[in-house]
């Protein structure tokens, strides 16, 4: 009996260890599984921090391309109706630097001024590549680089219409109608520079011709404008508006937007305008569409 009591107990005692196995096991698995998850998501964390971390600039220079955003304006950028092919001031100047920086520059996207400031912050291209100007409200958003070059804003009128000439009080009466396009510096100095006239708004979308347009139909008086856009409007209408002689209000430079928070990217495209700049290729870029009379030069505006 002792013998069948010693061997009973050395089975009972072999089957113990046998009742924790299967916690056990399970516990094992468990942490395998939370061990594997968490590597899998510090793997993808790391994978969607380092998409979210390439800025502009990196991927510019990895890709070797300038991808650009940009508004069909003369003489900025003309497109042919036919072969859609690009030129005019704004392309060529972004040529030139493409080739000054070794860069493919790839025309990706058409876009209007009203939809720039939201493109460049989602990245949708890595510049508008059409002049515009740099303005404060634009500059809480989005930022840009040393300007190829400036441009006067002048007052135009109906040819006919002699009643603000040489006078600017007599441009900020309730009785005056500026025609604006909404989001454009000029509808900030018309507020500024002429308050107690009325502002005939269109919209952001609207093409530099349309405010023309208005005052020709004597749906407004006057038009805040640069000079290329005058030009063109007469050219295709036959010298219906006339700049307001005696009138000085403000220069802008002319300069191409990128997103915010993109140093490396500002210097390298700065730098590279400035050369342009000193070099006299901006001055030929000009000559070429016979509106050098209409910009001042940087090197010119500071000698």
């Amino acid at each position: 009996m002792k013998n069948i009591r010693t061997v009973m107990y050395v089975k009972r005692e072999c089957v113990k260890p046998m009742k924790n196995f299967l916690p056990i096991s399970i516990s094992i698995i468990i942490s395998a599984l939370v061990a594997y998850g968490v590597v899998q998501y510090s793997g993808s964390k790391k994978a969607t921090d380092t998409t979210i971390a390439e800025t502009a600039y990196t991927r510019v220079m990895r890709t070797h391309t300038i991808r650009c955003g940009y508004s069909v304006r003369y003489p900025h950028i003309m497109k042919d109706p036919n072969s859609g092919k690009l030129s005019g001031v704004s392309y060529d100047y972004m040529q030139a630097l493409g080739e000054k920086l070794s860069l493919k520059i790839e025309w990706v996207q058409e876009a209007g001024l009203g939809e720039m400031v939201q493109d460049l912050k989602v990245h949708k291209y890595d510049a508008f590549c059409t002049f515009v100007w740099p303005t404060a409200g634009r500059a809480r958003e989005i930022d840009f680089i040393a300007p190829a070059a400036r441009v006067p804003v002048l007052p135009y009128a109906r040819k006919d219409d002699m009643r603000f000439d040489g006078s600017l009080a007599k441009m900020n009466s309730p009785m005056v109608r500026f025609v604006v396009i909404d989001g454009y510096a000029q509808t900030r100095m018309v507020s500024d520079q002429f308050p107690n006239a009325q502002k005939i708004s269109l919209p952001e979308t609207s093409s530099p011709d349309v405010p023309f347009q208005n005052v020709l139909a004597n749906k407004g008086d006057i038009v805040l404008a640069e000079p290329p856009f005058a030009a063109e409007f007469n050219r295709k209408n036959g010298e219906v508006v006339r700049l307001i002689p005696g009138i000085t209000l403000a220069d802008f430079p002319e300069s191409i937007a990128i997103p915010g928070n993109e140093y490396q990217l500002q210097r390298m495209l700065s730098l590279a305008t400035d050369e342009l700049v000193n070099n006299g290729t901006m001055k030929k870029i000009f000559q070429s569409y016979g509106v050098e009379n209409f910009f001042i030069s940087i090197a010119q505006a500071n000698p």
